[in-house]
């Protein structure tokens, strides 16, 4: 059960992350619309995306 929640977490960061990825490509008419929300939001997504994929790293115990 540990193994799939590691893998579920690990799929959220990454499509999280791609998403992050899409509005780097189109923040030129991201920021036409949102302003700095544009930033803001691409913060967000990469804040949470490397949260995921870190969580993962963290629940694992490393041998001494």
């Amino acid at each position: 059960m540990s193994q799939s929640k590691h893998k579920t977490n690990s799929i959220i960061g990454n499509v999280i992350m791609i998403v992050a990825l899409l509005t780097l490509f189109f923040m030129d008419t991201l920021s036409q619309h949102l302003g700095v929300g544009a930033v803001a939001l691409w913060m967000m997504l990469a804040g949470t995306g490397a949260y995921f994929l870190m969580k993962d790293k963290r629940d694992q115990t490393l041998p001494d």
